[in-house]
């Protein structure tokens, strides 16, 4: 690099540089350059943890080139790719999550204990909340008392218009428990952790349907919606006062019960709009805002952690937002293959041995005075206990290798037994091991320079030796730690 020229304007001076890099050195960058870039994009692989919270199934998913996913039975990390996990059905407004990654294996202690939705209950709804219930309004019967043949036709046409009146009343209050009813739906729903994101979205768009007629609510549609029903209610109230003075006398009987009763209607209703200025539109606005909260909602919950070879297991876990002091509700793990991942278990059991001298036995024959060979116990029951080792893939059912000691329970011969062979773990949390292999241990043999057949006399006592013998064994033994729910 150097200056190869010096100019000067009225504001500054400037210097013009050449820089010469040497052909060599940028015939090396760039092979160098193409390898960084290559390296990153060949050796970049992304894989998606996929799992349904409702169905209670996880897929493992290798992510291709052109964002196309293939089914793939664990995980293989590079250092320059990523781990996403999803979890679909997860309700936003019920779970709070938080997920951990593990460098060593975990024992899997997945579980859930029953979320509590503070809402359902109430999804039942109540009944009137303006006043209680009225009976339906019935005319009076001919020849009651204050109504028969002699009762004005202005009386009747007053009393017809009183029960019409009543009606609508009753029809305006039904709509607006109907509106309360709903919301208190939407509201069970919107915190609904059983129910699957279809189910939950498809009642809400059906209850709002049924009781306003549309699944559209945005802003300017629930304010119609409401205005109008508002109006009507208004509208209905102001016609209903009229009618208090048209009767031309005060009535009797039974026509005064229904009199009374439409008043009392009018009343409570009046009260409750003057409480409330615009019940229906408040309404309306309420459900809506709910609606639109479930239909826009995403059940999906998504975590992004940089794939690390050490990186074993992934652990999820779900709060309530609703019951801050319950403890963790759901609890799951999702097991990462990595590089290097190696188990040690160790468990304990009964293994079952056999070895040949311990099934024989010996005796001298009272009447011919020969050693007699017998047949003994077929096997033996050890306590025994293990340690494992196998590969962590997050399989049922993983293989490896077992190698323990163990105690007989029973026989005269109580040294212990060596156990080497093969193991099945079985499990998502590997709480049963099932092992087989051979076995070495001390057994009593017919000492040497005896056989079965000889004759000795009846009072010979059989001599015996006790040498090592290899066997087999059988065993079943448990990993303790997964079943009491301690994790490593």
């Amino acid at each position: 690099m150097r200056p190869v020229g010096i100019g000067r304007t009225n504001d500054f001076i400037y210097f013009n540089i050449q820089i010469n890099y040497p052909t060599q050195f940028m015939k090396k960058l760039i092979p160098v350059s193409v390898l960084l870039l290559l390296n990153n994009i060949v050796f970049s692989q992304n894989y998606i943890i996929s799992h349904d919270l409702q169905k209670e199934q996880t897929k493992y998913l290798r992510v291709g080139k052109h964002n196309d996913t293939t089914k793939v039975n664990s995980i293989n990390i590079s250092k320059n790719g990523r781990i996403i996990l999803q979890v679909d059905n997860y309700n936003p407004f019920y779970w709070n999550a938080r997920v951990t990654a593990y460098k060593k294996p975990v024992d899997n202690q997945s579980g859930s204990a029953g979320a509590f939705n503070p809402f359902s209950f109430l999804a039942q709804g109540f009944g009137s909340f303006i006043s209680s219930a009225l009976p339906k309004m019935d005319m009076p019967k001919p020849n009651s008392e204050g109504y028969n043949a002699q009762t004005s036709a202005a009386t009747i046409n007053a009393m017809n218009l009183y029960k019409k009146k009543y009606e609508q009343l009753m029809i305006m209050e039904n709509k607006l428990n109907e509106l309360e009813n709903m919301k208190l739906k939407l509201n069970a729903l919107k915190y609904d952790v059983i129910k699957d994101e279809a189910t939950i979205k498809k009642e809400a768009e059906e209850s709002v349907n049924k009781v306003l007629g549309s699944s559209k609510l945005e802003f300017e549609d629930a304010f119609s919606i409401g205005n109008k029903l508002d109006n009507t209610l208004q509208a209905t109230i102001d016609s209903s006062v009229l009618l208090q003075g048209m009767l031309p006398k005060p009535p009797t009987g039974e026509a005064a019960i229904m009199v009374r009763n439409a008043d009392g209607k009018l009343m409570s209703i009046q009260k409750f709009n003057e409480e409330n200025p615009h019940p229906f539109l408040d309404k309306v606005n309420a459900v809506a805002s709910l609606y639109r909260d479930i239909s826009n909602a995403n059940f999906r919950y998504s975590y992004v952690v940089n794939a690390d070879p050490d990186i074993t297991d992934l652990k999820l876990e779900l709060f309530s937002k609703i019951d801050g002091d319950r403890k963790d509700t759901v609890v799951k793990y999702f097991s990462v293959k990595g590089k290097g991942n190696f188990k040690l278990r160790n468990s304990m059991g009964i293994a079952f041995t056999y070895f040949a001298d311990n099934n024989r036995t010996y005796f001298v024959d009272p009447n011919s005075n020969k050693i007699i060979q017998g047949k003994g116990d077929f096997f033996t029951p050890v306590l025994s206990t293990f340690i494992h080792f196998y590969g962590g893939s997050g399989a049922r059912l993983k293989w490896g290798g077992a190698l323990g000691f163990g105690i007989p329970l029973q026989g005269t011969q109580k040294d212990i037994n060596f156990l080497l062979g093969l193991s099945a773990i079985l499990g998502n949390n590997e709480p049963i091991m099932i092992s087989a292999g051979i076995s070495g241990a001390k057994v009593n043999k017919l000492d040497k320079g005896y056989k079965a057949g000889d004759v000795v006399s009846s009072s010979f006592i059989i001599p015996t030796r006790s040498v090592y013998q290899p066997g087999a064994f059988l065993a079943v033994s448990f990993n303790f730690n997964a079943i009491s729910g301690r994790r490593n």
